[in-house]
């Protein structure tokens, strides 16, 4: 299975095609954005997570390399 270019798009648009055949087009159209929706949402948390790892390691790294001195 492949994927709709914008030709096959304006073929289709051309074509005489029943009701239904649009429904599962929209169907198919809504089911692709909302997944792509839900995968930018799942990679914006995941940058959000490597961002906070970072910070954390270079806090880290930072209070290992000072010096500690005694109280």
């Amino acid at each position: 299975m492949g994927f709709l270019t914008f030709s096959d798009f304006l073929k289709l648009k051309d074509a005489e095609l029943d009701p239904i055949d649009f429904h599962v087009f929209g169907e198919a159209i809504r089911m692709y954005h909302n997944v792509n929706q839900q995968i930018k949402r799942l990679l914006s948390g995941f940058k959000i997570k490597i961002l906070f790892l970072h910070a954390l390691m270079k806090q880290a790294k930072h209070l290992i390399s000072s010096p500690i001195t005694p109280p």
